[in-house]
């Protein structure tokens, strides 16, 4: 299943109109929560998303490195409520557009594609193109994938780019 939105606060919508409870599975209101919560930068309810053994992974980064340990990786609710907490100092006005929800068979792992549209909090404009993988497990996210293009996003957020 596939839906498409032209921006965040239509997100699960149809023409702007909220879906009927029935036509939206458990996972997409988590998915949903957490768009929401994120672009407000409401980290109180986001992390009320996620449990104690919950992880964010972010498998491509600056140094072009993909193996496991050479990525950025959050678990549990320390290192993930820590990194959202930075994320949102860093972030100043935040927006998303074309966003695309892709539902799995079965319906517990969803992907978004979406376009990101930022002013940092040092004025400068950051615009990047997103994959999110959500594992959604007893009305929480169990792991978040968040995939983007790492260049763009150490040039906005100050990280070295190129090998380690």
């Amino acid at each position: 299943m596939t839906r498409l939105t032209d921006d965040a606060a239509t997100f699960l919508s149809v023409d702007g109109a909220p879906l009927e409870e029935a036509d939206v599975s458990p996972a997409e209101r988590v998915v949903q929560r957490f768009f929401l919560a994120a672009l407000a930068k409401d980290a109180l309810a986001t992390m009320a998303l996620y449990t104690a053994d919950s992880v964010i992974e972010i498998p491509f980064n600056e140094s072009g490195r993909t193996e496991e340990g050479a990525y950025r990786r959050y678990a549990g609710l320390a290192e993930i409520t820590l990194f959202t907490e930075q994320s949102h100092a860093a972030e100043g006005e935040m927006g998303a557009s074309d966003i695309e929800l892709h539902r799995v068979e079965g319906g517990n792992t969803i992907f978004v594609e979406s376009r990101g549209h930022i002013v940092m909090s040092s004025g400068r404009e950051y615009r990047n193109r997103y994959v999110f993988r959500f594992d959604i497990e007893g009305g929480t996210i169990r792991r978040l994938r968040e995939y983007y293009t790492p260049v763009t996003s150490g040039l906005a957020f100050g990280r070295k780019i190129g090998p380690a």
